[in-house]
């Protein structure tokens, strides 16, 4: 429920969001996209979406300190 809901922030953000927040609103959204796809384990989606942060501000300190996490689980997982 919660990807959706973080889907549907998105696209409101993308739809509704002045110019002046859009950029931080969408990266928030897109954010907690992420943050759900590593709770459930789709490590791939949810570095994909950090990505999308780093385009969009590419000192996004949050989208990178996801980003090590990610790099660390994956690490962890081929231990």
């Amino acid at each position: 429920m919660a990807l959706d809901l973080f889907e549907q922030a998105e696209e409101a953000a993308d739809t509704f969001s002045p110019e002046a927040l859009k950029a931080d609103e969408l990266a928030r959204a897109k954010r907690g996209q992420g943050y759900v796809l590593i709770e459930i384990g789709q490590l791939d989606k949810a570095e994909a979406k950090y990505r999308e942060c780093l385009a969009i501000n590419h000192n996004d300190s949050i989208a990178l300190q996801e980003l090590e996490y990610i790099k660390r689980l994956r690490g962890g997982a081929e231990q």
